[in-house]
């Protein structure tokens, strides 16, 4: 059995402290999009993206059309209330743009103050909540024998199929198979061999703000292993 530990290393999840609000609290992370009318009667749909940071804190970006995605200015969120600055840069032109609203559900409803135009000028706002995907980079970190094992999952969805790649720190990354999304819930296995005995395990969690709770069986040989995994979104 000794021999297998650095297979299992590779491959055995463990819990992580979740990062950010308890689930009591309104959650304004996610994905939010709307429809906004240029000056020059152009449509554009942007989408702001808020994410848990390292520190248990949050940082949104913003994405205009198909341009990059632009770092927010002084992002507050208290109770409902929601207030960002979002500077964009064109090649003629500078503009600052102020958010301010309300969370109510999976609406955000406010008002919009650019002076994209010239002088400011204040419109109304009203974003509604993306469902929740689990695309991107997945970390975690568990540990065994006094060792800390810190592991990182990426995903891509097509449909209610995934596929990616989990990988150990320092260690070569291992496909998944059987990856599914369906119902808020993820569900992937991933196999290899060490010293002849195949090691499969299979990951079973919730998908919910930004966090991936649930767990996993590690089978090796006869002998099966439930771990708790809990997997905070990296990207």
């Amino acid at each position: 059995m000794a021999a297998l530990l650095p297979g299992l290393m590779m491959l055995l999840a463990g819990g992580a402290a979740p990062v950010g609000a308890a689930d009591s609290d309104p959650w304004i992370g996610g994905r939010w999009k709307w429809n906004f009318t240029m000056p020059d009667g152009s449509v554009v749909s942007p989408v702001l993206k808020i994410r848990a940071d390292e520190s248990g804190g949050l940082k949104a970006t913003v994405r205009f059309r198909h341009a990059t995605e632009v770092p927010v200015q002084d992002f507050r969120f208290s109770g409902d209330q929601l207030s960002f600055v979002v500077v964009r840069e064109g090649i003629d032109r500078k503009a600052t743009i102020h958010y301010s609203g309300r969370l109510v559900g999976e609406t955000l409803r406010g008002t919009i103050e650019s002076d994209w135009a010239g002088a400011f000028q204040t419109y109304p706002w009203e974003a509604q909540r993306l469902p929740e995907t689990p695309d991107g980079n997945w970390k975690w970190t568990t540990h065994i024998r006094e060792r800390k094992l810190e592991f990182t999952l990426s995903l891509k969805q097509e449909g209610d199929k995934l596929s990616g790649k989990l990988t150990a720190r320092k260690g070569q990354g291992v496909d998944i198979h059987h990856g599914h999304f369906k119902n808020g819930e993820v569900t992937f296995e991933v196999e290899r061999e060490r010293d002849g005995e195949k090691i499969v395990s299979k990951f079973r969690g919730t998908l919910a703000r930004d966090m991936i709770r649930g767990r996993e069986v590690a089978t090796v040989g006869k002998a099966e292993h439930t771990y708790e995994w809990v997997a905070s979104r990296e990207d």
